[in-house]
């Protein structure tokens, strides 16, 4: 009942596949999945496997039919005895005579111990197993393209917010770069800006080159080129709860049920092999001619109807351990069902964790970014009335830009693992208007939307005052200007993550002083070489810092507080971080770093 509820539904997926309509604008989930298992080798090379095993299932039932024998012979013989010779002939004499013979013989088998009973009872569980392990692998098959698919999706929709990302900064530089030139902005602001104008385009090189990369495992999986792809939400036949999901796999996953046919066809070699100690009972009829045979001048004819039994006796024991075999294969197939049923169940369990992980994140990415938008709107307009930093708006709208991403890629994951639970029960399908360009939920497509910083606000300080002379006759001492001690320490802090960022080891070590006292009473060489591995070993760092608070220390010392949040592929966290720091030649030096998790 399984195997034919695998069949149908193996049936019906490719049944709908046949009737999909072609688009060459754009791909959908559907056409993806169709490609892939049109595509597929593998897939084919399985499908041929069934075949060849379904052919030997015919050939073993041939074994219930009877078996007709023809034997037509003609030829010389030469015989010679006591009464074909003449008298007194000579021993060498060498007489050959013509001769010929026909035979017709019938042989119905009657009784074998159950051989052929159990011969087709094996080969048929072979065949279930073949059906099983082509469904599996088609299942596969199709859920690597919708990986595939929904990877080229994730990665474009990265680089257009990259490319987003690059042109905000873009808009911020060149507001700037107009008040430099007009003599009212600072130069600092702009290379600041320009430095970050240089790490998002250097992040846009890196997804470009990423978007690339799962292109080609696309033309890989699918075998053609990805046209415009669109986002396929969570399907609607999905598991609703975590029981039904573990049930839905045991029940019917395809390597099990495969597993569970290779055991029906160890117990049937099993049976086989008992066989061996039962007699063989056939009916055979037969009619033979023979015409001078033997040097007899005449011809013979006979007719026979015989019931013959044949039983081996003793064979040396070789029945018996042909019978230990087939059982210890039994219980090795037995273990392998088990064996697989485990891991089912488990990368079931871990799917779902996954899927309810995903889901949970869409929904606080959302809020992310919605946050975050609003909050580089009003950073922007507060900016324009100096009430806040440069670094406060680079820092919201980088931000903006990574939850953004976030959300993307949360989005896609949770699809990706409900489409794995789906193949996890042997039930993956994918409806024909699944993965349509266009069709994604609108918080994906608020993504593309432009921000316009001409609307939110002129990314344009306000000019100080203008100087009113003080009446006669007080007099005025003009101070000499110097560089505000806040604004050099912000931007040593900007510049000391901004190393944390890219990575950059020796350019982050140096922002630390000679005296620099590491926590926990650590050596500074094993701190150092403690800071390269955590620098080296992430495929990326994400850093933010926000609510930065700096506190005057003696000896010209700064107490610098701020929220860190960081993430990487390796570890993600949040802590409340202190840092003192000491004058250095026109710059700073860190002197002392804490972090503190914020719920301290």
């Amino acid at each position: 009942m399984l195997r034919q509820s695998a069949l149908l539904l193996f049936a019906a997926f490719f049944l709908t596949l046949a009737s999909s309509p072609t688009e060459a604008a754009h791909t959908t989930l559907h056409k993806s999945v169709e490609q892939a298992l049109l595509y597929s080798p593998r897939l084919q090379v399985l499908k041929h496997n069934r075949d060849a095993v379904k052919h030997e299932l015919e050939q073993s039932r041939g074994e219930y039919l009877p078996s007709i024998d023809m034997i037509l012979g003609y030829g010389t013989d030469q015989h010679s005895d006591r009464s074909t010779r003449a008298a007194g002939a000579d021993p060498a004499d060498d007489d050959w005579d013509a001769r010929g013979e026909a035979s017709l013989s019938l042989t119905q088998r009657l009784y074998d111990g159950g051989v052929v009973k159990n011969r087709v009872a094996a080969r048929k569980a072979l065949v279930d197993s073949a059906d099983y392990r082509v469904f599996d692998n088609a299942q596969s098959i199709a859920l690597d393209a919708i990986i595939a698919h929904l990877d080229v999706y994730r990665q474009r929709e990265l680089v257009a917010l990259s490319e987003k990302n690059v042109k905000i900064h873009q808009d911020i530089l060149g507001s700037l770069e107009e008040l430099r030139d007009a003599g009212a902005g600072s130069i600092a602001d702009v290379t600041q800006v320009q430095g970050r104008l240089a790490r998002a385009e250097s992040s846009l090189y890196n997804v470009k080159a990423e978007m690339a990369a799962a292109e080609a495992n696309y033309r890989r999986v699918v075998g053609s080129d990805p046209q415009q792809v669109g986002f396929a939400g969570v399907p609607k036949i999905v598991p609703a709860t975590q029981v039904q999901a573990l049930s839905e796999s045991e029940k019917s996953n395809p390597k099990v049920l495969a597993l569970g046919a290779d055991l029906l066809e160890a117990e049937a070699r099993e049976k086989l092999a008992e066989a061996a100690y039962h007699p063989n009972l056939n009916l055979e009829l037969s009619t033979n001619y023979r015409d001078q045979v033997e040097g007899s001048p005449s011809w013979q004819h006979s007719n026979e109807a015989m019931l013959r039994m044949r039983w081996n006796l003793f064979s040396g024991g070789q029945d018996k351990y042909g019978i230990k075999a087939a059982t210890s294969r039994k219980l090795q197939s037995r273990s392998n069902r088990e064996d697989q049923l485990i891991s089912v169940l488990e990368e079931t369990t871990a799917t779902w964790a996954q899927y309810q992980s995903a889901g949970r994140q869409v929904g606080a990415y959302r809020n992310a970014v919605k946050y975050s938008e609003q909050t580089l709107d009003s950073y922007l307009k507060q900016f324009n009335v100096a009430q806040r930093s440069l670094l406060d708006v680079l820092d919201a709208e980088n931000e903006y830009f990574q939850s953004g991403g976030q959300l993307v890629t949360a989005a896609v994951n949770q699809t990706i693992a409900a489409y794995r639970l789906l193949a996890l029960s042997g039930r993956l399908r994918v409806a024909e208007t699944a993965g349509v360009p266009g069709d994604e939920p609108e918080y994906l497509r608020a993504l593309r939307n432009e921000i316009d910083l001409q609307k939110s606000a002129q990314v344009r300080p306000v000019a100080p005052p203008p100087v009113v002379a003080l009446p006669e006759p007080v007099a005025v001492l003009e101070e000499p200007e110097v560089e505000p001690t806040e604004k050099s320490v912000r931007a040593f802090v900007d510049l000391w993550a901004d190393a944390w960022r890219t990575q950059d080891v020796e350019r982050y070590l140096s922002y630390y002083s000679a005296d620099y006292q590491p926590e926990r009473g650590r050596d500074l060489a094993a701190w150092e070489e403690f800071r390269r591995r955590r620098l080296s070993q992430p495929a990326y760092i994400q850093l933010v810092i926000k609510d930065l608070q700096i506190e005057v220390l003696d000896d010209g010392r700064q107490s610098v507080r701020f929220v860190q949040e960081y993430h990487s592929n390796l570890y993600i966290d949040q802590v409340q971080k202190m840092l003192e720091l000491e004058p250095w030649q026109d710059s700073w030096r860190i002197l002392r770093e804490i972090a503190v998790p914020p719920n301290n």
